[in-house]
């Protein structure tokens, strides 16, 4: 029977660097993407107001991200993140925690609990990308009634091995460059796309990377941009959801 094509919805969680990355590389592929953040600005610790100056190095370097200069000030910094944000249409939602996030099998979608100014909210989404940095409290069931271990393990350093349709873009990276302080976390919002592609293919469901199959990030920031750009689908499987929602209804969900 012919399956109907749906595309895939994004949440990510945290605006940072890393978080803005994933959300407007995602965007710019055409994925519905909603970017959740719980302050009033974004950028992170690196954008900060009163904060320490960035670096003029600390920026995109992906053509399409890069649309803005930098000028070595926070407030330039969060522009051309914004300008990123905005130019590849992603839905960049402000003042708003997520307090948890569970994944319905029979969907074959992530259920993230938010609160707002308005009040507590619900956002739906095929994959979630966490982007919030280790420190922050984030309850995520993957389906099986239990809330991940605070140190799960990750295939390539993004992929969260036993749970579906989960990417952590915010690990930590070894061997920063100095030169390109963003280059890891492109090379991770990059294998977030790629990873988002490879789902889109198989329709809704629940794309998981097998425990025998996972393997750590190389040790060199090199080889771990190299060893990003590729998806290895034999290493994960596949269960189609139960009672995907239709393209049509996702509008009002």
């Amino acid at each position: 029977m012919h399956k109907p094509y749906r595309r895939p919805t994004v949440a990510v969680i945290g605006a940072g660097p890393a978080g803005c990355a994933a959300a407007a590389d995602c965007a710019f592929s055409g994925f519905d993407v909603t970017l959740v953040e719980a302050t009033d600005e974004i950028g992170g610790a690196a954008a900060r107001p009163g904060g320490p100056a960035p670096s003029k190095r600390l920026r995109f370097r992906t053509p399409y991200l890069d649309r803005k200069a930098v000028d070595g000030t926070a407030a330039g910094f969060r522009a051309h993140l914004r300008e990123a944000l905005d130019a590849a249409g992603a839905d960049v939602r402000l003042r708003t925690e997520a307090r948890s996030a569970a994944f319905d099998h029979d969907t074959g979608q992530w259920r993230v609990a938010v609160v707002t100014p308005a009040g507590d909210d619900v956002v739906r989404a095929d994959v979630l990308i966490r982007a919030t940095g280790g420190d922050t409290v984030l309850d995520i069931d993957p389906g099986s009634g239990r809330i991940l271990d605070a140190e799960p393990r990750l295939h390539r350093a993004i992929e969260v091995v036993g749970a579906p349709n989960l990417l952590f873009v915010d690990a930590p990276v070894t061997g920063l460059s100095n030169r390109r302080p963003l280059d890891i976390a492109e090379a991770r919002a990059d294998h977030a796309r790629r990873y988002i592609r490879a789902l889109e293919i198989r329709g809704p469901g629940a794309f998981t990377v097998r425990a025998s199959n996972w393997h750590a990030s190389p040790p060199d920031r090199r080889h771990q941009i190299r060893d990003l750009g590729t998806i290895d689908a034999a290493s994960h499987s596949f269960a189609p959801a139960a009672s995907p929602i239709p393209e049509a209804r996702l509008e009002n969900r």
